[in-house]
């Protein structure tokens, strides 16, 4: 009976546990994001600007890769210069530009819109009949909605610079530093995280 009791023990942890398959990219580690986005009433489409801080880690990194699907990529920038990319299998594959050197910090920015779908962002009426958005990474639906590694174990600072109408209540992890009133009924607010 303790041999059958062992064995369902086993096979029940078995079951429970997956294999961590996520292929990891040791030369690169993303240490910040800041994110833009622009949210409206009219449609559930975002637009959005990504910034990210890529520390090199190995002796030397030329290029990389970042989750992001579905939405369109409007431009991808690294160092400020446009760079060119490739879509597939759920990434976003692109060359630094140089070789980076160990230490070094790589600014990329990717600048997007489209739908967020299949989890990340959540947008819809909430059982008040309030338009919301919400965010859902946890965890590994964050490159549905902005470009990133999206793995638990890549952690990363944030900031975040949402513009929405005025009368949306905007809330992020975090501390919120400031909000600002903008013409036409919208404001910018902006919250950051550190690790």
């Amino acid at each position: 009976m303790k041999l059958v009791r062992s064995g369902l023990l086993l096979f029940l942890l078995a079951i429970g546990c997956r294999a961590d398959t996520y292929v990891r990219q040791p030369s690169v580690d993303v240490i910040r994001y800041e994110i833009s986005l622009d949210l409206t009433d009219r449609s559930d489409s975002i637009t959005c600007r990504t910034k990210i801080h890529v520390l090199i880690k190995g002796n030397k990194a030329s290029g990389m890769w970042l989750d992001f699907e579905g939405m369109a990529v409007d431009r991808l920038y690294v160092g400020g210069i446009a760079t060119a990319y490739d879509r597939r299998d759920g990434r976003l594959y692109f060359q630094l530009g140089r070789t980076y050197s160990q230490g070094e910090i790589a600014l990329v920015e990717v600048r997007y819109h489209g739908k967020p779908e299949n989890g990340g962002m959540q947008i819809g009426t909430n059982k008040y009949g309030r338009r919301v958005f919400f965010a859902d990474n946890w965890p590994d639906r964050a490159h549905h909605w902005f470009p990133s590694i999206d793995h638990p174990s890549d952690k990363a600072s944030v900031d975040f610079y949402v513009t929405a109408p005025e009368k949306y209540k905007v809330v992020a992890n975090g501390q919120l530093i400031k909000t600002t009133l903008l013409p036409g009924g919208r404001k910018i607010t902006q919250w950051s995280e550190k690790i």
